[in-house]
């Protein structure tokens, strides 16, 4: 088996080169990520929500908001990592409890200047308009 994200918010399961089905797991817009873990989908679209999904039984399980574009995900254990577009990762147990922001950056432009601070202290600056405080350790 394997798994595709559609323009159509749909996910497709695939075997021997034939649809086996879809699931209405998102919102609207396309899926942008899919990452399959012992039997589990999660499934990141336009609309902003990692989906949680049983493969064997092609249901929605959870469904968790990030209010962005999901562009990554990844999970270990009870654990899930999610990029977005605007730059941030995030982390959270997959059942949506507790997210972190372990990473920002310069939204959806580019970074521009860079500069030290002191010795453990750096700055940037880039298309958002905002200059950014960074402590490297």
């Amino acid at each position: 088996m394997f798994y595709t994200g559609g323009c159509n918010s749909q996910i497709y399961a695939w075997k021997d080169r034939q649809c086996q089905g879809t699931l209405s797991a998102h919102k609207g817009g396309f899926i942008c990520s899919i990452r399959w873990v012992k039997g589990t989908l999660y499934s990141g679209g336009k609309d902003g929500n990692v989906v949680i999904s049983d493969c064997a039984s092609m249901s929605v399980k959870n469904s968790i908001s990030f209010n962005n574009l999901i562009r990554a995900i990844d999970v270990k254990d009870i654990n899930m990592l999610v990029g977005l577009r605007n730059g941030t990762i995030n982390h959270c147990p997959i059942d949506g409890s507790n997210p972190k922001i372990l990473m920002e950056s310069h939204s959806e432009g580019e970074a521009w200047g860079l500069t030290s601070c002191g010795p453990n202290m750096i700055a940037t600056s880039g298309d958002d308009n905002k200059i950014k405080f960074w402590d490297i350790t």
